[in-house]
């Protein structure tokens, strides 16, 4: 197999720890298999189709760390300013014992953290079957996303597939913050 110089473009937080190549199309880039695309000497990332993708399928995402930032930041998106998430004090005398982030801040980064896990050609974001909260999230938690598909059909017109993820969001020590189970239409290859 020739060997072609690879470049990677990321963003300033995005990391690489290692790839491996499986065959010419496909690599295991941070425990994620991510399609690769030959175009005149160019070398891209490129989502993934309902047809690349099987039941058993899983992948985990990057870490991300929760940040003083970030629960500011979504108390003044969504309005919760609840003191459990904002006053210091008040924490510390819950069962707690410090500030918690806000749940369905979980879900908004366990939502963006799927992005990447894998990346697809998604055409609609269809639901959330499920969604529970196991446990608090704590500014300095480094959380990833585990992401397993579960389920996957083709519509009525077969033009499109339906694929149903079992999500599990981490934290550090390994232990399961949230969880549940989405829907998501994704494209098929040449339709």
């Amino acid at each position: 197999m020739p060997s072609y110089p690879l470049h990677f473009y990321f963003t300033k937080t995005a990391t690489l720890s290692y790839s491996i190549t499986l065959d010419r199309t496909y690599f295991l880039v941070n425990n994620s298999i991510i399609k690769f695309k030959y175009r005149e000497n160019v070398k891209t990332f490129e989502p993934l189709y309902y047809e690349d993708i099987e039941v058993g399928d899983e992948w985990t995402s990057p870490g991300r760390t929760i940040t003083e930032a970030d629960i500011v930041n979504f108390a003044g998106l969504s309005g919760d300013f609840n003191q459990l998430h904002m006053d210091e004090e008040f924490g510390k005398k819950t069962i707690f014992g410090r500030r918690i982030a806000h749940g369905l801040l979980g879900l908004a980064i366990a939502g963006g953290l799927s992005t990447r896990t894998p990346p697809l050609h998604v055409v609609a974001f269809l639901g959330i079957k499920e969604w529970n909260f196991k446990a608090p999230i704590f500014i300095g938690d480094t959380v990833v996303l585990k992401n397993k598909v579960i389920e996957k059909r083709l519509t009525s017109k077969g033009d499109r597939g339906i694929v149903t993820f079992e999500k599990k969001l981490l934290n550090q020590r390994n232990e399961v913050l949230q969880e549940g189970k989405t829907i998501t239409m994704i494209a098929v290859k040449n339709k």
